[in-house]
Parts: structure tokens; sequence; C-alpha cells
């Protein structure tokens, strides 16, 4: 019994060595991305007053789920936008930050290793643990909707909604931070909420979780909607 502890509190101690420094390293990455003005400001507005809306939230910042800095200079839209886009990652689900974050990662290293874009495509993440994970911000262009990026602000529920609901927390999440973004002035107060297959020929967000957004009171539909891309059966 002895020996087992020793090997285990030794097992401990290298694995919080490694994690240290490996949030060490990405930390000072994030640093330098701040440093570069690449950084995605939470809001423009009185400091004080953004921080007292963002504690209506659990917003989760690109440091604490150890993004990787953008690998080109971010482009800015022109505030407030007056679109908001829905979409599902069709990825894992994640119920903790822990799992969130490494979620966060593997999203953001498919869309820049496999998709070649700068960096995550969407503006905020929601995980199931209710969390808003920040990808590209309020502010910075995002790559989630084509012909509407530089003019819209995207959030992506982790999973795949075709047949089931994200949890009520992550739902309750997109609700505050829609109220958030009207608040610091990031999104029109009559803003236009849209699934992503509205615009796209895609499932995106879900058959399930669309069929809840078109009940939305700021819901509006866009043409041509994914219906118009089903080929009709024959007979």
């Amino acid at each position: 019994m002895k020996i087992w502890f020793v090997a285990l509190t030794l097992v401990l101690t290298v694995a919080k060595g490694q994690d240290s420094n490996f949030e060490s390293h990405i930390f000072e990455g994030e640093s330098r991305w701040n440093k570069n003005a690449l950084d995605p400001m939470l809001c423009d507005a009185d400091e004080e007053e953004c921080m007292r809306y963002m504690n209506d939230i659990a917003m989760v910042t690109r440091t604490q789920w150890f993004a990787q800095p953008s690998k080109e200079h971010a482009l800015y839209m022109r505030m407030p936008v007056s679109h908001v886009f829905i979409h599902h990652t069709v990825m894992n689900e994640c119920f903790s930050q822990w799992e969130c974050a490494i979620e966060m990662r593997d999203i953001q290293q498919y869309h820049q290793a496999v998709k070649q874009w700068a960096d995550i495509g969407y503006n905020f993440v929601i995980g199931q643990d209710g969390g808003v994970y920040i990808g590209r911000g309020w502010d910075r262009v995002g790559a989630h909707t084509l012909g509407w990026n530089n003019i819209s602000i995207s959030f992506a529920f982790t999973g795949n909604f075709n047949e089931t609901l994200p949890t009520d927390d992550a739902l309750n999440a997109l609700e505050a931070v829609l109220i958030v973004g009207v608040k610091l002035g990031k999104l029109t107060p009559d803003f236009k909420l849209h699934g992503h297959r509205d615009a796209r020929p895609t499932e995106s967000p879900g058959q399930k979780l669309y069929d809840l957004i078109r009940r939305h009171e700021h819901y509006e539909p866009i043409r041509p909607n994914i219906i118009t891309f089903v080929p009709k059966s024959h007979g």
C-alpha cells in the first residue's frame, strides 16, 4: 500500500507539472496575441458596465480554454449587427469547463488545419455546461455562414441536435448572452435570429434545435432555406 501511494503521488506530481508548463506556455502565447492587438475585446463599453453585464453569464475566455493564436490579423465588424446565426458543431458534447476546453481546442484545430481558416470560425460556442466560450468574440469577423460573416454573430452549440435539444443550461446561456449583446451595443434591439440552414444548404443547427429556434420571438427566415436544396422525390 505504501509503495502504491508513493507511486500515485509521483504520477500526480508529474502530471501537475506538465499541466502547469502547458498552461504557462499557452498563456504566454495568449499574451503575445494581446500585444499584437488581435485579441477580441469583450466589449467597447465602459469597463464597469461591461463587467456588470458579463457577470450574468459564465463567459470562458480564450486564455481559459487555451486557444492558439489566430494565423492572420483580425478583421472587425461595424457594430451593432442585426443578425445572429445558430449552429451546432456536430462534434462532441461537453458538460464541464474542462471537457469544453478540450472540445474548443479540437474545433479550433479542425478549423485551422483542415478548413485552413485563420482561427476557430464561430464567434462564440456554448457548451452543455452552460458556459459561453469565446471564439472570435463580439467584434471580429467570423467564418461560419458564407455571405453573412461580416454582418452577423454566430453561436454554436457543442453536439448534434437533429434528434435532441441542448441542455436547459445551454439554452438559458444563449438567451442571457443575447441580452448582454444588446446591452453592450453589439446587437441591435430588433436583431434577427436565424438557423445556419436558413442561409446555407446544411442540416445545422439540427432539426430539433431548429424547430425550437423558429419559435423564438426574434426568429426570421432567410431565403433560400434548406428546403430549397432538398431534391424532390420521384413518382
